[in-house]
């Protein structure tokens, strides 16, 4: 991985940039969302936060899929190139590295792994599907003559679901090279996906849904969409139950396979992108404003206000809410009941200080829970400077001299003359400026 900046590395919104890609292994839980700067996010099995951020490319648009099992993520950018990463460390595990206008040429738009994670399938604009053996670091197969924005392999990994250049779903046989066809869509789609259960197809136009049956592949069934604003994708439930389509406001859910309409929401990206997954928390829509937004959630964090860090531990103000970050993984925000205007956290990550904006004077929280420890009272309101280290918060008081608390042994002690002072990383001393 390339080495990133901090402003990059330590950002406590993992994109920046509107969000072009998202996919997620229902098995596993894991999940990968891209941007259009080329920043990748991963968030590893188990986890709820992504735990990988970095840049390895160019942009991103809608190239990216996540292996059965979660083990493996692979990205496609602008550049042509495709990699593959290990979703536990980000080690890249295969590539295949394209640059200038060759590159170009072949900017990637989707990809998909087979069921044991060794072959990927990628469709790129100039209308060929390539197949990679990671394993063996080779192309394996050329398609030529398809377009759409999916790709995606059976059970099997024998067969591709495909789009040709008219917009119509197809299937090609990898080992008898045969294209398989499947009922003519009236408007051509846009995107197809399996249902988890591999009997139905659902392909998606401008103009509504289609339902594909398996393996005669006729239509059974399909919805126009009337006075929406228009789809963008869609995505199936992990357990095959149900159907989201993303509009620019809404996510409608459809039964499967009757294909009824079973409930709408508001999802609430202001600029959706077609970015769109269904983890187990339900569906999230990506935004031009980077984040990834679900029907029904809290608002996201206010603006960031402040921050400040210690090695590998960082806070970040969000209005009343503190969000504390370890390296790259951020903890669950806790709200501090004011408004911080400054912030110091400790090199172990333990305590927090916070100087409030109404006068009060500093607080202290233990940084890992979020809970109260104590109120430094109102005469550090005004205070100068002010650091912690171990169990001791100190600062400077606005008439002069110094004043520190020992948190763990609950005592208080000031000097008046001290005119300026360091603590060390562990609070075990303190360096203090005389008068003279």
């Amino acid at each position: 991985m390339d080495t990133e900046s901090l402003l990059d590395e330590h950002c406590p919104e993992a994109h920046q940039a509107p969000i072009t890609g998202a996919a997620v292994d229902p098995q596993s839980g894991a999940s990968i969302t891209s941007d259009e700067w080329g920043t990748i996010a991963i968030t590893r099995p188990g986890e709820d936060h992504p735990g990988l951020i970095f840049q390895p490319g160019d942009a991103i648009y809608g190239a990216v899929a996540v292996a059965p099992g979660g083990s493996l993520v692979a990205i496609g950018d602008e550049q042509g190139s495709v990699m593959v990463f290990k979703t536990w460390d980000g080690a890249c595990v295969f590539e295949d590295l394209r640059e200038g206008p060759s590159g170009k040429s072949r900017a990637m738009r989707a990809m998909n792994f087979n069921h044991q994670g060794t072959i990927l399938a990628t469709l790129s604009i100039d209308g060929i599907i390539r197949v990679f053996d990671i394993q063996r670091w080779e192309r394996v197969a050329n398609y030529q003559g398809y377009g759409g924005e999916s790709i995606q392999f059976d059970e099997h990994g024998e067969r591709l679901l495909v789009i040709d250049t008219l917009g119509q779903p197809k299937l090609i046989d990898m080992l008898s090279q045969e294209m398989i066809d499947l009922e003519m869509v009236a408007g051509g789609v846009r995107s197809a996906t399996f249902t988890p259960d591999f009997r139905h197809v659902v392909a998606m136009g401008q103009g509504g849904i289609t339902l594909i049956e398996l393996p005669d592949g006729r239509i059974i069934n399909s919805f126009t969409a009337r006075q929406s604003s228009g789809m963008l994708n869609i995505v199936v439930s992990p357990n095959g139950e149900e159907l989201g389509a993303v509009t620019g406001r809404s996510v409608h859910i459809f039964s499967l396979p009757e294909l009824q309409p079973v409930r709408s929401e508001k999802h609430g990206a202001p600029e959706p992108t077609t970015a769109v997954l269904w983890d187990y928390r339900g569906v999230a829509v990506g935004g031009t404003d980077g984040m990834l937004h679900r029907p029904g959630a809290k608002p996201s964090l206010d603006p960031i206000v402040c921050v400040s860090g210690f090695g590998e531990h960082r806070v970040s103000i969000h209005g009343e809410k503190a969000a504390m970050w370890h390296k790259n993984r951020r903890k669950r925000p806790f709200s501090a009941k004011c408004n911080f205007i400054e912030v110091r956290v400790d090199r172990d990550g333990r305590l927090l200080a916070g100087l409030p904006d109404d006068g009060s004077g500093v607080k202290i929280f233990q940084a890992h829970t979020g809970r109260f420890l104590f109120d430094a009272g109102p005469e550090t309101a005004d205070t100068p400077k002010m650091e912690v280290g171990g169990h001791v918060f100190a600062c400077m008081l606005a008439n002069g001299g110094l004043r520190w608390f020992d948190i763990k042994n609950n005592k208080t002690l000031e000097l008046p003359w001290v005119q300026g002072f360091s603590l060390s990383g562990g609070g075990t001393w303190i360096g203090a400026i005389t008068p003279k």
